[in-house]
């Protein structure tokens, strides 16, 4: 059977990644999968890029290496991809459990939905995390991710968004999101990525700093 989706996972040394390779392995419709490892610096962008010039298939999605695709991800997410070129799903939160990340993350439960690709939500928080569906020619015709952009996969999102290009969401959680002391989330300079995003699309109404955020949750 061919494949029409390729899985990339960007790696850095931590350990971690053969969750991931495994739950992609693990997928009832077969996909390909590319491991790019590097340092998490500037050059994570450009690997992930060269990663996915590399491939050959209709579909991309990038799994981190410290999250986990569920079994139907591949599935489920291509039965809804008619039509569209970007198909988000919701993810389910592991381990919310200790209050200082479940403040950071303002959860409430472990499922956390997709938002839609509208400015009230990009101006909220990343609407399109890194873990979605995306065809390949809107990839290429918006870039990939940019260079240095800290948080790329909300800068790609605002991009997506803006060429008026399609997109679906499915509410169910196909993907796991692993919470640690070694999230990206948690070691990055939240401040300055913001600032860098914003000053990358100052037509957006940004929230004040300390503007509240709310992300719908459900059980």
């Amino acid at each position: 059977m061919t494949s029409s989706v390729t899985v990339v996972i960007p790696s850095y040394p931590r350990g971690l990644v053969g969750r991931a390779i495994a739950s992609v392995q693990a997928q009832t419709v077969p996909c390909r999968m590319l491991v790019t490892e590097s340092p998490k610096d500037d050059w994570w962008n450009a690997k992930i890029n060269d990663a996915v010039a590399s491939t050959s298939t209709e579909w991309i999605a990038i799994l981190c290496d410290d999250d986990e695709l569920c079994p139907t991800f591949v599935e489920e997410m291509l039965a809804a991809s008619e039509g569209v070129d970007l198909v988000m799903c919701a993810r389910r939160i592991v381990n919310p459990t200790d209050p200082i990340l479940a403040a950071w993350f303002r959860v409430t439960s472990h499922i956390e939905v997709a938002h839609p690709l509208t400015v009230e939500s990009m101006v909220r928080g990343c609407p399109c995390a890194m873990t979605c569906l995306i065809r390949r020619s809107a990839w290429d015709a918006l870039g990939g991710y940019r260079g240095a952009m800290t948080y790329s996969d909300w800068d790609f999102s605002i991009r997506f968004a803006a060429q008026g290009l399609p997109w679906r969401i499915i509410p169910q959680p196909l993907w796991l999101y692993h919470e640690h002391t070694t999230n990206g989330a948690l070691v990055l300079d939240h401040d300055a990525a913001l600032l860098q995003l914003q000053a990358a699309h100052p037509q957006l109404p940004w929230l004040a700093k300390d503007e509240p955020r709310p992300i719908e949750q459900v059980a």
